[in-house]
Parts: C-alpha cells; structure tokens; sequence
C-alpha cells in the first residue's frame, strides 16, 4: 500500500475507500516500452471519479529505470 492510500486509509471511511480502490484497480498503467500493465492501485496510486486518459512518467518494474506509461480506464 502506499503512502497515499495508508494516509486516505486513516482518515476515511471503509466504505469510501473500498469505492476508490475498486475504481482504482480499473485504472490500468501500461509501459510503451515493454507493455507491461498494472492497475494504478497495485502501484500504490488513486484514481478516483476521474476521466480521460492520460500519459505519466513512473518507474517500470519489469523493463527497469523510468518509462512512459499510458493510463486508460478498463471498465
């Protein structure tokens, strides 16, 4: 878990925060370099009531060092 959502953990109801994380999971990052996918939540993000899609720059696990990343919502 990371930061963000330990703090969201403490402060928020359980039920809000089951919501964000199911959102959360729904949110999948993939690497352009090596098209690895993970969930937004799995890499210890939120994405919560949020729209569009958009392209960050975070560490890849599998390829190493920092990649760009493209960011869709998979319902």
């Amino acid at each position: 878990m990371g930061l963000i959502q330990k703090i969201l953990k403490a402060i928020l109801p359980s039920s809000t925060l089951a919501s964000m994380e199911a959102e959360s999971r729904k949110w999948i990052v993939k690497c352009k370099t090596c098209g690895t996918e993970r969930s937004i939540w799995e890499i210890g993000g939120i994405r919560y009531s949020a729209k569009g899609s958009k392209t960050t720059y975070i560490g890849c696990g599998s390829c190493g060092g920092y990649r760009v990343h493209s960011l869709t919502y998979s319902a």
